[in-house]
């Protein structure tokens, strides 16, 4: 019988592998996750050096579980091509393949297998057929795609700042490597596990009102995609099969990285990623984070409001900061 973990340390174990990017590895570990017909894509945008790798690549080599293919920016269009012909049932992740994923052609050729149909390279008189995609992708890539691919995908934004880069330094120094251990076998039995949960009538009503509330919440008219249902679905499925529940306390920790795949263009701590250790005074906060997302700002201005009413951010004067 598998050994339960409590929601607390699982949680503990999330932001202590790769800090300020848990949903990345989160993201990662959903993609791995298998639900029958339901699809996890993961597209993590941002600079180098910012937890892409570390929390999609490097976690999967440590899992080792043998069912996905790693390509670089070595791949050709027909390398790609020859990647889902080769390997329709294995996951497919593409680290920093900027030449590739500029051609219009490869983001075609990407956006048909996440929606797990078949691909055709034509040649002359000939056609060349694979069958129809099996896995999951991810996308590590610094450059954007068109909207039409990233709809397909949770999209994942990391940044950087100086305190994440202090607090990596700490992080990097102090890791504790059998803690590690121990959660990396609590993820590969979870992945491996065979049942596919089913969400209650409760949990479906939960869902439902989550979303529209967050979409209720947004002053933006724009921008929505009638996929953004399948992807909250899709989402908290494999919440449940990892945490093993879908309680009051499991779902504290995950709406916020939930509600951010619903318009699926920004990380859901860019607040306090923006601050870090900084003081801002309120309008200036509000005007970089609309610029960073392309919000406008009576609607940054409503989140930032939003993390000062739950205790996340402090407010002294008009200067904010991260409590």
């Amino acid at each position: 019988m598998e050994m339960e973990m409590e929601t607390k340390k699982i949680i503990k174990h999330l932001r202590a592998y790769n800090p300020y990017c848990e949903h990345i590895t989160l993201a990662t570990i959903f993609a791995k996750i298998k639900i029958k017909n339901s699809r996890f894509n993961v597209l993590n945008h941002g600079p180098p050096g910012t937890g892409k790798s570390y929390g999609s690549i490097e976690l999967i080599e440590k899992l080792d579980l043998g069912s996905e293919i790693i390509l670089d920016n070595n791949t050709t269009k027909r390398g790609l091509f020859e990647t889902f012909l080769n390997y329709p049932n294995h996951d497919i992740i593409l680290d920093e393949c900027s030449a590739l994923v500029r051609d219009r052609g490869a983001q075609d050729m990407i956006k048909l297998a996440a929606e797990g149909k078949a691909l055709n390279w034509v040649k002359k008189d000939s056609v060349e057929k694979s069958k129809p995609f099996g896995g999951n992708i991810i996308l590590n890539v610094n450059s954007s795609l068109m909207d039409s691919l990233s709809d397909r995908f949770f999209v994942n934004v990391t940044l950087m700042n100086r305190k994440m880069a202090s607090d990596y330094v700490d992080h990097y120094l102090d890791k504790k490597v059998e803690a590690e251990k121990e959660f990396l076998k609590f993820i590969r039995r979870r992945i491996q596990a065979k049942k596919d949960p089913e969400l209650t009538t409760s949990e479906l009503i939960h869902i439902r009102t989550f979303v529209k509330k967050q979409i209720e919440l947004n002053d933006e008219n724009l921008g929505y995609s009638r996929r953004v249902i399948q992807r909250m679905l899709a989402y908290f499925k494999r919440v449940k099969k990892f945490f093993g529940r879908l309680d009051d306390e499991v779902l504290l920790f995950i709406e916020p990285y939930a509600a951010a795949y619903i318009e699926n263009r920004r990380t859901p701590t860019i607040i306090e990623t923006l601050l870090g250790d900084e003081k801002l005074e309120k309008p200036a906060l509000i005007k970089l984070l609309a610029r960073e997302t392309g919000y406008s700002e009576r609607h940054a201005r409503r989140l930032v409001d939003e993390e000062l009413i739950k205790g996340k951010l402090k407010l002294f004067g008009r200067v904010v900061s991260v409590t």
